[in-house]
């Protein structure tokens, strides 16, 4: 996909909360958004504002893939902490240090001031401009707005929030699309995320959930306007478009040997503080399925980063490393695209999903999936909103029997939820390759606000 560059007076769209494309969910919410704009808006100019700053290494490092899709991609003026310096020659500040000094040049951003280069960068500075010069702001779908207990998660929050209110600040109107909201462990938290949130010009959750969390907080009405009041809408995963080669899983499943006989048992785990029970739990699982039933599992890198703890192959290989019959087991380690992941997935027989977008990229292959939730209620709220509830587990339920009596009870009922599926899933695919009609009523409206400034300036005698 070839970004177009705003030709044409077309909308200057700006994605937040960019994140990194080697996590796959993440890459494929973003490659769908993109997509539905570039449809609806041939002539727009898309940006992606990236949760890491200009100077982290990463901002480039994490977004190989993402940099084909935009215009261009800027840093985050309130980035993700600690810096990691493309240059080993950069002052490197405490983390404290420096999560202290960005909260202080926050709050001085809301500020009607003066930006100077002793505070800001001049890359910084760009970032703010673009983000003012905006015709909309759209925070990318996600699982990232929720807070826990303690100092730390409430400035991570706020730096999550903040490129909205900086949007709010500039007058530029903010969309929340598939967002999930929640849950907030303090009042203040609660309070922050009301504040924001309620100045969104349009939120979609993606689980009915967040739908009443922020009922809860108080900005579930829209301000009364039916064109602005939050709904539930499918995550834009769902809506990934097809593989671009039609030969490429083909080809992982030669090269990994993977047999063509067995029932194909598909698994994502990740690394999880305290991991080591919930990863005997699963190689419990695939154990279980190999004797009874001669699966043979397949162990997929939904995420390969950033950083050690978002690199499923970690975990994987602990599993691995736990299993009584290694030789039923193949663990797959290559930097996979999300469609072709996506692909692999419907080759599944049954799937035990860890990553939630795992389990989103199995259920559109009309594949039977138990989904283990971690940090908020994604897992059991989109299930649940598909009527799969009872195949969602928390991550603390995952004791070896717990998880291995799921696994095969989600085994004898698999062509039954196979049907299921086949019946449920499509319209849901379809809703989510459509854009959201009040995002693109936000998006013509500003379209046409912008253009009657721009005639009225030009009729105006100089």
């Amino acid at each position: 996909m070839t970004p177009t560059g705003g030709s044409n007076g077309g909308p200057r769209i700006l994605i937040c909360h960019g994140w990194s494309d080697r996590n796959k969910g993440d890459a494929a919410i973003v490659e769908s958004l993109v997509g539905l704009l570039r449809r609806r808006y041939p002539g727009a100019e898309i940006r992606l504002l990236s949760e890491f700053g200009p100077s982290d290494r990463r901002l480039h490092g994490e977004t190989f893939r993402a940099r084909q899709l935009f215009d261009a991609v800027h840093g985050a003026v309130f980035p993700i902490l600690p810096v990691e310096p493309a240059s080993e020659a950069r002052l490197r500040l405490p983390t404290g240090l420096a999560a202290a000094l960005h909260s202080i040049r926050s709050l001085l951003a809301l500020l009607p001031l003066p930006r100077p280069g002793l505070i800001w960068t001049e890359a910084e500075r760009e970032s703010l401009r673009v983000l003012g010069a905006a015709d909309v702001v759209i925070s990318k779908g996600g699982g990232f707005i929720f807070g826990q207990p303690g100092l730390r998660s409430t400035l991570r929050l706020w730096r999550i929030l903040f490129p909205l209110a900086l949007a709010a600040r500039a007058r530029v109107p903010f969309v929340l699309y598939a967002q999930t909201v929640g849950p907030f462990a303090s009042g203040f938290q609660k309070r922050l995320a009301r504040r924001v949130l309620g100045r969104a010009a349009v939120t979609l959750t993606r689980e009915a959930p967040s739908a009443r969390t922020l009922a809860e907080l108080g900005v579930a009405s829209g301000g009364g306007d039916a064109r602005t009041a939050v709904r539930v809408v499918p995550d834009l995963a769902f809506g990934l478009g097809p593989p671009e080669t039609d030969d490429a899983v083909a080809q992982v499943f030669e090269r990994h040997r993977i047999p063509d006989g067995p029932p194909l048992f598909g698994v994502t785990v990740r690394e999880w503080p305290g991991s080591d029970s919930y990863l005997r739990a699963v190689a419990a699982a695939i154990d279980r399925m190999a004797e009874e039933v001669g699966a043979h599992a397949v162990l997929w890198p939904q995420c390969t980063g950033p950083g050690r703890f978002e690199d499923d192959r970690y975990a994987a290989r602990r599993v691995l490393e736990a299993v009584t019959r290694p030789e039923a087991v193949t663990l797959i380690e290559d930097e996979l695209p999300a469609w072709t992941l996506r692909a692999g997935y419907a080759r599944m027989d049954l799937f035990l999903a860890t990553r939630f977008h795992s389990a989103i990229f199995a259920v559109t292959g009309y594949v039977p999936t138990l989904a283990v939730g971690y940090w908020t209620h994604k897992a059991e709220g989109i299930f649940g909103d598909l009527g799969l509830g009872q195949w969602a587990l928390s991550i603390g339920e995952t004791s070896p029997d717990e998880l291995s009596a799921a696994v095969a009870g989600l085994w004898e009922r698999r062509a039954e939820i196979r049907r299921y599926l086949q019946e449920r899933v499509p319209a849901v695919v379809e809703e989510a390759r459509r854009l959201d009609p009040a995002v693109a009523g936000v998006i013509d409206r500003r379209l046409e606000y912008r253009r009657r400034e721009d005639g009225r300036l030009l009729s105006s005698p100089t």
